[in-house]
């Protein structure tokens, strides 16, 4: 989770769905969370923000 984490220079992971519940101990940066937040945080990835060349 560490090399995802740094290979996106994420601030943090959201770890959801599948078994991701039977997780005993996550790493640090790491935290679970529903698929509704990964189709929000997918989104805002293509948002367009005022600093974005055209």
């Amino acid at each position: 989770m560490i090399r995802l984490k740094n290979a996106l220079v994420a601030d943090d992971v959201l770890l959801g769905g599948g078994n991701a519940k039977k997780l005993k101990q996550l790493p640090e940066g790491v935290r679970l969370g529903g698929n509704a937040h990964a189709f929000l945080g997918g989104q805002r990835l293509w948002e367009e923000t005022e600093s974005s060349p055209p």
